[in-house]
């Protein structure tokens, strides 16, 4: 008895050990066959409930049940602001015309033109600088002893032969 337990067990592990090995009748073979019949594979083809939506429901769900606008004295109301902001017209002439006035009156204006100090060359002193203090030249015992030679650079009568 232990031995055809411990078959089993080895036949339902490895097929290919359990064909080849001998055995009792029909003990390994399935006991129970499980297969889909005929009559039962048309009972899946067919769905046993239909859920579909029919005509008149259709219609009830295109025609809105609630029906959400704005009404025409709505749009009216929308359209016309309930506040005015605006600037009063006496607001508008306070804002036009300043305060205080910042301007140069006019003889602010004549003592801004003329300096207050003359910075300028006074007429001796143009007189000045057109002639000049130190007056470099040469004079003319100085040219004619530039002209002609201090030294003169001669061979003697001995050196020359």
């Amino acid at each position: 008895m232990r031995f055809s337990v411990a078959l089993l067990g080895l036949a339902s592990v490895l097929a290919v050990q359990a064909a080849t090995i001998p055995t009792a009748g029909d003990s390994v073979a399935k006991r129970h066959a499980y297969s889909v019949e005929e009559d039962e594979v048309g009972a899946q083809k067919e769905k046993r409930h239909a859920y579909s939506v029919e005509e008149d429901e259709v219609g009830a769900q295109k025609e809105k049940r609630h029906a959400y606008s704005v009404e025409e004295d709505e749009v009216g109301a929308q359209k016309e602001k309930r506040h005015a902001y605006s600037v009063e017209e006496d607001e508008v002439g306070a804002q036009k015309e300043k305060r205080h006035a910042y301007s140069v009156e006019e003889d602010e204006v004549g003592a801004q033109k003329e300096k207050r100090h003359a910075y300028s060359v006074e007429e001796d002193e143009v007189g000045a600088q057109k002639e000049k203090r130190h007056a470099y030249s040469v004079e003319e015992d100085e040219v004619g002893a530039q002209k002609e030679k201090r030294h003169a650079y001669d061979v003697e009568d001995d050196e020359s032969s």
